[in-house]
């Protein structure tokens, strides 16, 4: 019996895939008034001085894509920030319709192997992954 549970079990996790990760959004608003949330639960596990942070933004009016049928009402991406270089890139897209349904996704950390193409974006004043990175490292900060 002991045995075919763990089968069991163990044919679950082969036949349904585990969705992703739950999040915990916190939510900033940037000094233009722009409301987004981010998932800061990836901040206690930097290695290699890279941070990885999902950012999640509803847009309003819908965003419209060229080979996206559907309007986009939300994205979530996940952001790639080099600490050393402040510079930044993208790992994964979501672009989600009005009902939440996923309407596109693409993953960047598939093809990329080289950091000039993995960080090709300065992180800038006042934006969103810079608001995200001061909140970073206000954590790190209140830990020491």
């Amino acid at each position: 019996m002991k045995y075919l549970l763990i089968f069991l079990f163990a044919l679950n996790i082969t036949l349904f895939p585990q969705g992703e990760d739950k999040h915990i959004w916190r939510q900033l608003v940037s000094e233009s008034g722009e409301k987004f949330w981010y998932d800061p639960t990836t901040f206690d596990s930097v290695s290699n001085d890279r941070l990885d942070v999902w950012i999640l933004e509803s847009h309003r009016p819908p965003l419209r894509f060229e080979g996206i049928e559907a309007d986009v009402y939300r994205s979530k991406i996940l952001y790639t920030i080099n600490l050393l270089t402040a510079k930044y890139g993208l790992k994964k897209i979501r672009y989600y319709g009005l009902t939440n349904k996923e309407l596109y996704s693409y993953d960047y950390d598939m093809y990329i192997s080289d950091d000039t193409f993995s960080f090709p974006y300065p992180i800038i004043t006042g934006s969103k992954i810079h608001l995200v990175l001061q909140e970073f490292l206000k954590k790190k900060r209140m830990q020491r």
